[in-house]
């Protein structure tokens, strides 16, 4: 039996007809390139994952002048492993794992393929392929290393922003989903966030898509909390990754040229910083109060909700008496 720790990554390797068979306590939805699932353990009204399938295919990426396009690109492309040097992004495989022919093909091996799964594990392993060795101008290296490499990590960019924007493209599908529910349940719709945590629990990649309200039960530690309030930075909107750490004029094109100073730097996602976020004090995210424990935090919280409901409903029965004086 896998590790509850590696239980998305099972669930990504599943197949249609192995996916047909999850609980409905599990499933949402899925496409060719994603699954959806409901949180085991919710810490809002809404809370759902969306994983990037692993399927079992292989692929040409094809890079001419280091730009790659990304409608050719699919989130269960396995990516190009560049050499090996750093050890934090290193999975394995090593510079073997592909070939780049002349026309800067490059052709994935099956020691490439198996690099698939690590890359995926999560953010940080996803956006570090696209700048492995980028900035290593050591006098050994030649201008064919050079070479080598930017088609290897203009790939990997690619790679990961095509992965990244399939999980936009569903995430937002799940958002118009959930704010339907919001509006049959409680006739109104609020924000909902969607992003990634910096240090991320599980293994394999998993985008956040969640209610911003935290009153769920499962919502029990000072971790839990600061790991999705917007107060601490460690949660990391996805907008912000595809808008801000990309620096790319069309969405359509992306070579290693196109990663910002930004991306250089956010990409790292250095544990050690981001750990230190899940520390800080018990901030409530909308009104800047500061709690002393989590049941005083979680009472706040629920306060905040039901005020906000109560402002809601005061609004709708406002907009429902107007419309009434309009017909008569």
């Amino acid at each position: 039996m896998s590790s509850p720790l590696k239980l998305l990554r099972t669930y990504a390797k599943l197949d249609d007809a192995s996916i047909a068979k999850l609980p409905p306590t599990v499933y949402f939805s899925h496409t060719g390139h994603v699954l959806t699932i409901f949180d085991a353990y919710p810490k809002a009204l809404f809370h759902f994952l969306i994983l990037p399938r692993l399927l079992r295919t292989r692929r040409t990426i094809t890079s001419i002048d280091t730009t790659i396009d990304t409608t050719a690109v699919t989130a269960d492309d396995h990516h190009v492993c560049p050499p090996t040097g750093d050890s934090d992004c290193s999975s394995g495989g090593g510079g073997d794992g592909q070939g780049i022919d002349h026309q800067g093909v490059v052709s994935l091996t099956a020691a490439a393929a198996a690099t698939a799964a690590e890359d995926l594990t999560s953010l940080r392993t996803l956006l570090c392929r696209a700048t492995a060795n980028d900035n290593d101008d050591s006098p050994s290296r030649t201008n064919s290393d050079h070479n080598d490499i930017a088609p290897r990590t203009a790939a990997a960019a690619a790679i990961a922003f095509s992965t990244l924007r399939r999980l936009a493209d569903e995430a937002e599908r799940v958002r118009r989903e959930i704010e339907r529910e919001m509006e049959a349940r409680y006739g109104f719709v609020w924000d909902i966030w969607v992003g990634f945590h910096a240090v991320p629990s599980m293994e394999h990649l998993h985008l956040h898509v969640i209610s911003s309200d935290l009153i769920a039960p499962a919502l029990k530690t000072k971790r839990h909390y600061n790991s999705f309030s917007p107060r601490t930075g460690f949660f990391i909107p996805l907008a912000d990754v595809i808008h801000g750490w990309f620096d790319h004029e069309d969405d359509n094109t992306l070579s290693q040229k196109n990663l910002s100073d930004q991306f250089i730097k956010m990409s790292r996602l250095a544990p050690e910083v981001y750990e230190a976020h899940l520390k800080g004090a018990l901030v409530c995210f909308r009104c800047g109060e500061t709690a002393k424990n989590m049941p005083t935090l979680k009472k706040h919280l629920q306060d905040e909700f039901d005020t906000l409901v109560k402002r809601q409903v005061t609004k709708s029965k406002k907009r429902k008496r107007g419309s009434d004086v309009e017909r008569r």
